[in-house]
């Protein structure tokens, strides 16, 4: 691929992650993100550069904080579930327990009569 080619998919590329990043979303309504689009375009290859590697860690970056909000919500659900576990154990072993205090009770009662 010739070197003009590869610079105009490059550019292409940075205009697509611009208007996906989303801290330039969260700066920019729809015409400013515009005239950003075009100062970009007009700024120097090297700058383009630049601001392409921000954009690539600012992704890296977000994509690490999601990960690790995941994997916050599994620990949770895991912890949630075996809380849960255990009380549904301890309830039953005290269901039981008051099961055979009354079957004890009847019985007594039956062997009173």
């Amino acid at each position: 691929m010739p070197t003009l080619a590869k610079i105009q998919t490059a550019k292409i590329d940075l205009i697509q992650m611009i208007r996906s990043s989303r801290s330039l979303k969260a700066k920019f309504n729809e015409k400013e993100m515009e005239e950003y689009i075009e100062k970009v375009k007009a700024m120097s290859l090297e700058e383009q550069k630049k601001l392409y590697g921000t954009l690539v860690q600012e992704q890296k970056d977000f994509e690490k904080l999601r990960n690790k909000g995941k994997e916050i919500v599994s620990n949770f659900n895991k912890s949630t579930q075996e809380i849960v576990n255990k009380v549904i154990t301890e309830s039953r072993a005290k269901q039981k327990a008051l099961d055979e205090n009354e079957a004890e009770n009847i019985l007594k009662k039956l062997e009173n009569v």
